[in-house]
């Protein structure tokens, strides 16, 4: 058995004081790098110490398993995470915080404190939920590809060795944002592209009071189900939900056009799609569509969304009431004051578009 094991955790999961009811009890052969991003990222830790006993992330708590089962090894926990933080903050180095130049500084700094022959055998990455926000604008594409690009800048750093380390991702609470369903759909694209090195959590039965952050009461819970799942190579199952949509039964305002391959919206147009209330109550939809070339508004119940205009499938998520009256329909308008179209149009149970 290795007698190290060097855990990278980057992403949005800071270390923060304990939540009140959490049972943290570090393993003796635990240990912690002493930086902490919510204090700064223009500084670099020096030196790795046991964890406080009133501070933990998930992360730690996620190595504190692993710990619990190699005890014959030091199990070194590298953390370089900060929360409210988009992906591109690590892709682009001219941006601030420069999360890159942290995860750099850090990493090289703290791999210095051990052997020479000392590798990272593991990445756990938590985020990104300032992605999904509306504001963020990121597309599945977008995130596939600044992710793979931020992936590609670790591997050439050689800090795992010959062999790529493998990288735990997570999924997002579908209710954090408007886009979550976009950015988990990016997620699995990731992983699906390669099992052997990507592996999916999910812990969104959890509790997330605010569809954002995992309950700290929960978090222990959620770092045994993660270090619980095979590593790496558990894979996200995509199947392909049914389109709710089907274009026989649209109807459409005056100068909208709908074709075969295309919908065109002239300004303050709209097309509209009969539903039926039993089969969507209750359920989270999510409505896609490729090439938008102008920002859509989308209605069902009373229900609001915006599916942003750009390249590739562009989509959003919407919450179904569990009792509603009145018209069931989903309502697809161009609200900008130019011309708009876009192509396969679908609207599917879950929050990914398939």
């Amino acid at each position: 058995m290795a007698n190290t094991y060097v855990l990278l955790c980057s992403g949005q999961s800071n270390i923060a004081r304990i939540d009140e009811g959490v049972d943290w009890v570090p393993e003796s052969n635990l240990h912690l790098w002493d930086f902490n991003a919510i204090f700064g990222l223009d500084g670099v830790g020096s030196r790795y110490i046991s964890p406080p006993a009133d501070r933990v992330n998930y992360g730690t708590l996620y190595a504190n398993e692993i710990a619990k089962t190699m005890p014959d090894a030091n199990v070194f926990v590298i953390n370089v995470a900060r929360g409210s933080t988009n992906l591109s903050l690590w892709l682009d180095e001219t941006t601030r915080p420069n999360m890159w130049d942290a995860l750099v500084n850090n990493v090289t700094a703290a791999l210095n404190e051990l052997p020479d022959d000392t590798i990272i055998n593991e990445v756990l990455w938590w985020g990104h939920e300032s992605d999904a926000s509306t504001k963020a604008d990121v597309s599945l594409d977008k995130f596939v590809e600044d992710f793979s690009a931020i992936i590609d800048k670790f591997d050439q750093q050689g800090w795992s060795g010959e062999k790529p380390a493998p990288i735990r991702l997570h999924k997002l609470h579908p209710l954090c944002n408007g886009l979550s369903s976009q950015i988990n759909a990016a997620i699995e694209t990731i992983v699906l592209r390669d099992t052997e090195r990507y592996s999916l959590i999910d812990t969104t039965h959890l509790s997330y009071p605010d569809g954002i952050h995992l309950a700290g009461t929960d978090k222990p819970q959620a770092a045994a189900i993660a270090f619980s799942q095979p590593r790496p190579g558990v894979s996200a199952k995509k199947g392909v939900n049914a389109n709710l949509i089907r274009k026989s039964q649209a109807t459409a305002s005056t100068l909208a056009e709908l074709h075969d391959d295309k919908v065109v919206l002239p300004a303050g147009e709209w097309i509209s799609h009969p539903l039926v209330f039993s089969k969507i109550s209750d359920q989270t939809l999510t409505l896609s569509a490729n090439h938008v070339t102008q920002a859509l508004k989308v209605y069902i119940c009373d229900e609001t969304a915006t599916v942003l205009a750009g390249k590739g499938r562009r989509q959003t998520s919407l919450r179904m009431p569990i009792n509603f009256t009145g018209d069931v329909s989903v309502k697809i308008q161009n609200c900008s004051k130019e011309m708009a179209s876009f192509s396969d149009l679908k609207l599917e149970y879950g929050g990914l578009a398939t």
